[in-house]
């Protein structure tokens, strides 16, 4: 499930795998606040003015071939990032860039490139024992794997990423991608179980649980629709929503309405359907008007759309 408020691809880097940034200066900061806010343009003048004025510093880099990657020019942050690599000669430094590499080769379709630079990554996090690098590369790199169409490897690897693990939160969201896995492979009965473990593992998250349970709950139903059992598919779904109603994730209830309407749809009720994706489609332009970044604000109108095309549908098939 995408979600609409997700942060920047280099953010969730620099959470996960430690990104490595200049010295604090006005130039780097602005890239990084114009990305934020959805400023492409802005963010890209201010990302080469912070390379002109600090050629070997890695921040600014790194914050013009994301907002490159963001903005859907692959080629241009690939170019920038292979130029962070010349200057990069600590193992740490090293290891963050060519991680950033093989994910920009991986959004290009290049995925025996993007492998080979995940595994420069991997080989470097071992060496300074950098267990949570090793995990976020492990994870990435089942990802190329799943996308190569290898989904044996890519439980290997996610299997080895969980083995890893300390947070719990982590081992939910590791177990979620399994699941995807085995869904896949066509065995929705592993795929409820590691739901369930996700689920289990969320719950002991008091604090943050009661979203990544949302989605869960969210993602068990969709595998009870598959497998035709409507009566599980709407228990976890509606509880999905019921959740996320008294939790105030706005988010969650949007995302809730759609599996339902997406559910009874497939249970043949056009009706029921119909009212789920109105629902959910009011809610998407009730976040679109409120206080989001440009680029998020595109993303919420884009799902906004595709819900509408899903209610049209509808009427068509009348």
């Amino acid at each position: 499930m995408k979600k609409v408020l997700g942060s920047l691809a280099l953010f969730g880097i620099l959470v996960t795998g430690g990104m490595v940034y200049a010295d604090e200066y006005d130039e780097y900061e602005d890239c990084m606040n114009y990305w934020n806010w959805g400023d492409y343009k802005e963010a890209i003048k201010a990302g080469k003015l912070a390379i002109k004025k600090h050629p070997k510093d890695l921040g600014g880099y790194e914050c013009l071939a994301g907002v490159y990657r963001d903005s859907g020019k692959l080629d241009l942050a690939y170019e920038t990032m292979k130029k962070a690599e010349k200057i990069a000669h600590s193992k740490e430094d090293l290891m963050n860039v060519y991680s950033e590499i093989a994910g920009i080769l991986r959004d290009m379709g290049k995925l025996d490139e993007a492998i080979v630079y995940y595994n420069k990554s991997l080989n470097l996090a071992r060496n300074l024992k950098d267990l949570l690098k090793q995990v976020f590369t492990l994870e990435n790199i089942a990802d190329v794997y799943d996308r190569k169409g290898d989904l044996d490897k890519a439980l290997s690897y996610y299997n080895e990423a969980l083995n890893l693990e300390t947070f719990e939160v982590n081992k939910a969201h590791i177990c979620n991608s399994i699941a995807d896995i085995y869904d896949k492979k066509g065995d929705h009965q592993k795929s409820i179980e590691y739901r369930q473990k996700a689920i289990g593992y969320i719950q002991q998250v008091k604090k943050e649980g009661y979203l990544g349970e949302v989605d869960e709950k969210i993602e068990i139903g969709n595998t009870y629709k598959r497998m035709k059992d409507y009566k599980n598919a709407e228990k976890y779904i509606l509880e999905a929503l019921n959740r996320a109603k008294k939790n105030e994730d706005e988010e969650g209830e949007v995302y809730s309405y759609i599996a339902l309407g997406d559910l009874y749809k497939d249970m043949g009720d056009k009706k029921r359907a119909k009212e789920y994706y109105q629902l959910a489609y009011k809610a998407f332009k009730s976040l679109e008007d409120s206080a989001l970044p440009n680029n998020k604000r595109i993303q919420v109108s884009n799902e906004a759309d595709e819900v509408l095309k899903k209610i049209k549908e509808l009427d068509k098939s009348k």
